[in-house]
């Protein structure tokens, strides 16, 4: 199997995981008139990648690359839930995680991502997309900075195109900002080989307190 074909499948915004239906709190700052061009969004996204999704995603995949055990998949599925302060965010990371995993099982199939679907269905893990990426590509035999950069680039993507729809930007605007994160994105990978298991999931106040303000917003297209 080519693993330059999974990490394309994986990481396609076509993929039906739900994450069309999320914002990860940018809906908030368009609510409060913070968020209303292409700079401003890519301000925000720039932030949510430098701390949210460098602390959390990249480092959860390679921390499982370092030890792909059960043990170790307990532990960082159960960190990734706790560390989400968000209830929105957190379920929205439960949907879109047991949803990647039910296509890794249906189409790249093997024990260890079938033994993880199990345990979602079981309720002993909550479910993660970036958890799940990391068992497919692991084990496809893919080295951690490439699925760490599929992974981060595809959230990116997803983000991107949610806020050509809501703010809304020009699709060519967004085309613009994608372009722009490619250099953000690689960053962010270096990054997190520069991490400790200490640092899995250290926000910004500002992310959290935003994602969470969506929740009792009145008038909203996104659902976190």
């Amino acid at each position: 199997m080519s693993t330059d074909f999974l990490l394309l499948h994986l990481s396609d915004s076509a993929l039906p995981t739900g994450a069309f239906a999320h914002s990860f709190g940018f809906e908030t700052y368009m609510d409060a008139d913070r968020i209303t061009n292409t700079e401003e969004f890519q301000d925000w996204l720039q932030v949510l990648l430098d701390v949210q999704l460098t602390s959390a995603d990249a480092l959860g995949i390679r921390l499982f690359y370092g030890d792909p055990t059960e043990q170790t998949l307990f532990r960082l599925d159960e960190r990734l839930f706790a560390g989400t302060p968000a209830r929105e965010v957190r379920e929205a990371n439960a949907r879109m995680g047991t949803r990647l995993s039910e296509i890794i099982e249906e189409t790249y199939r093997t024990p260890l991502n079938s033994r993880y679907l199990e345990l979602i269905k079981a309720r002993e893990l909550s479910g993660h997309p970036a958890l799940a990426m990391a068992i497919a590509a692991w084990d496809a035999g893919i080295e951690v900075d490439r699925t760490i950069a599929a992974h981060l680039t595809a959230t990116v993507t997803s983000l991107i195109q949610n806020a050509v729809r809501g703010i809304p930007l020009g699709q060519m605007a967004g085309q613009r900002v994608l372009f722009h994160m490619r250099q953000p994105i690689e960053d962010a990978v270096a990054r997190s080989a520069q991490l400790t298991p200490d640092d899995l999931c250290t926000g910004d106040p500002g992310l959290d307190i935003s994602q969470m303000i969506h929740e009792t917003q009145r008038a909203r297209l996104f659902m976190s």
